[in-house]
């Protein structure tokens, strides 16, 4: 506390976070219900601060909740779609895809809070990717499987590819763009 203004807080927006199974921060940090990391890297010190902190948790767990969910909607009745920037969503899926970097769903997975919605982005840290890495063999990751198929891969991304509305959105994606 005390390095807001009460009186002008906006909860809707201002937060990035990671995606890393390392957990390594010594700022705000937690799994959700189904193991997902999430790490606050700004603000930091989110923890500090209950109101912004109780933001955060319920809008991912919400997300969370309707992502997992057989039907994609939560036990308050709202689709994961309403919690997710879905342009974005698609985009970010595509290009971890298209460069097939196997942190997909491991590491380096950022997005943000805006408005209210979950924006998935900036993609970065793309190392591992494209078959760039020495330490695996020719077997580990194939070239021909979507990341959905990767067995590693978190439960949000495998889910989302059991959706068909999301799916749609990738295919039309990629015939828009694959020329």
């Amino acid at each position: 506390t005390g390095y807001f203004d009460p009186e002008s807080l906006d909860l809707t927006s201002g937060y990035l976070i990671e995606y890393d199974n390392r957990l390594d921060t010594t700022g705000a940090a937690w799994k959700t219900d189904n193991g997902i990391p999430v790490m606050l890297v700004n603000p930091e010190n989110l923890h500090t601060n209950p109101e912004m902190y109780n933001y955060v948790k319920t809008l991912i767990q919400d997300f969370e909740d309707a992502i997992s969910s057989p039907t994609f909607y939560n036990e308050k009745g709202k689709h994961y779609s309403e919690y997710v920037d879905m342009d974005a969503f698609v985009d970010f899926w595509m290009i971890w895809t298209v460069f097939n970097n196997i942190e997909f769903g491991v590491l380096s997975l950022f997005y943000y809070i805006d408005d209210g919605k979950i924006v998935f982005g900036p993609c970065w840290d793309f190392d591992n990717a494209s078959g760039n890495i020495v330490t695996l063999n020719e077997t580990w990751e194939r070239w021909d499987r979507w990341n959905g198929d990767r067995a590693g891969n978190n439960g949000w991304f495998k889910n989302l590819c059991k959706d068909p509305y999301f799916t749609s959105l990738c295919q039309e994606q990629w015939f828009s763009m694959r020329e």
